[in-house]
């Protein structure tokens, strides 16, 4: 995922081992502009070992606390609705309200 604010850009890499830089822009010369990523301090990725065993945690813990855990089929599903509400909003060139009427994919003929 990239942000792109007005006093730079920071990217991060949801991966085995996620990762997040910062946008270093170097000014324009004779031969173009070249931005390059540096790592942003003091993010530390989460060991390997985690990356299975804290989803398996927090779905027993959400099975215990008689409560959905962080990453449900609800919340999934609310997730891809957004995003078909984004693409809906920039074709229509208007809002779109919540949940959406249109259900269909916005990118479908």
């Amino acid at each position: 995922m990239e942000l792109v604010g007005s006093r730079g850009a920071a990217r991060l890499n949801c991966d085995l081992s996620p990762s997040a830089f910062l946008r270093v822009s170097e000014p324009w010369g004779p031969s173009g502009r070249s931005d390059r990523w540096v790592p942003l301090e003091g993010v530390v990725p989460l060991p390997a070992s985690d990356h299975n065993r804290l989803p398996v945690a927090d779905w027993l813990a959400s099975i215990r606390e008689s409560r959905e855990p962080a990453c449900s089929g609800r919340n999934g599903a609310w997730a891809v609705e957004m995003v078909a509400g984004v693409y809906q909003a920039a074709l229509g060139g208007s809002r779109v309200r919540f949940p959406l009427a249109a259900r269909r994919h916005p990118l479908e003929p």
